[in-house]
């Protein structure tokens, strides 16, 4: 029996303003780690630029609860404490 490739869900933000930093930390590690886990991105804005990357999976915020993730990682400057679980 294969082992199933668990699902990674980070959460980061891309705007005009600040975030690139962030998202490419995160794709880096993501590319490092694809052989073991599958990554999708989102972000708390639904107005993203993260949303725009066609390289990445991405899922709307609403939705990550459906995708029931192995882990979540949050890497964003900031977040509202109503936003971890």
């Amino acid at each position: 029996m294969q082992n199933e490739i668990k699902k990674i869900c980070i959460i980061t933000d891309i705007n005009g303003i600040y975030g690139f930093g962030h998202f490419t930390r995160m794709k880096f590690i993501a590319n490092k780690l694809k052989n073991f886990y599958d990554f999708i991105f989102s972000s708390i804005n639904d107005k993203s630029d993260i949303y725009s990357k066609s390289n990445i999976e991405t899922c709307k915020f609403n939705e990550i609860k459906n995708i029931r993730p192995y882990l979540t990682i949050i890497d964003c400057r900031e977040i509202d404490k109503k936003y971890i679980k």
